[in-house]
């Protein structure tokens, strides 16, 4: 019996340290698992980090190039491109005199029609100026002729834009009258037609473009 117990005591104990190397191991073990499982969920966030980041800088990069792009500039139709020499010369009161010298020569519906004109446009004063009873007289149904050619003298075919001229440099330019004027632009951009001064340039229209002038100018006789 005595032997019989010492055996049993004997096994048990080494029955006890099995299992305490055993659970020594396991727990070894998983502390292990959970650092590599710690360490394994630090590395996929910090690489989430890092993507996260570099998606940030991506975008800021982005928005300061679109930042630095020059911004495009809407171009506009200017106001009276729209419009008619007709329209456009109805639609300024420094025009009266000479709308209601081309509706008496029958030449306001000309402007009205598609076509290329360059307009040297007297305004109310330049009629204003012309020497007592001149434009009355010239407005009369017997003097429509007369009427007629002083007014296409004012008048040349195709587009011509005070830029388009040569500075210092003189143009005997052939008018829808028949004969030429004298055109010149001097060195100061100045535009002279005859002895009338341009005093509004380059007005723009669907049909020409028009120069407004200070004197009404008289073919040669």
């Amino acid at each position: 019996m005595k032997r019989l117990l010492l055996s049993t005591l004997a096994i048990l104990a080494i029955a006890g340290t099995t299992a305490g190397s055993a659970m020594a191991q396991w727990g070894y073990s998983g502390m292990t698992h959970k650092k590599n499982c710690h360490c394994s969920m630090n590395n996929s966030m910090n690489k989430n980090d890092m993507q996260n980041q570099s998606s940030m800088n991506s975008m800021n990069s982005m928005n300061s190039m679109n930042s630095m792009k020059p911004k495009r500039e809407m171009k506009t139709m200017s106001s009276t491109e729209s419009m008619t020499i007709a329209e456009v010369a109805m639609s300024k009161p420094q025009f009266s005199t000479l709308v209601t010298a081309l509706k008496a020569a029958g030449l306001a519906e000309m402007f009205m029609q598609p076509g290329n004109y360059t307009v040297f446009a007297p305004t109310n004063d330049a009629f204003a100026a012309l020497p007592s009873g001149t434009l009355e007289k010239l407005l009369m149904p017997e003097n429509v002729e007369q009427l007629r050619d002083l007014l296409k003298y004012h008048v040349m075919n195709g587009r011509t834009l005070s830029t388009d001229l040569t500075m210092g440099k003189t143009v005997m330019a052939p008018t829808l009258e028949g004969s030429k004027a004298s055109v010149m632009r001097d060195a100061s951009g100045n535009v002279t037609i005859d002895d009338a001064s341009v005093t509004m340039a380059n007005v723009k229209t669907k049909n020409g473009v028009i120069h407004a002038i200070d004197e009404v100018i008289m073919p040669s006789m």
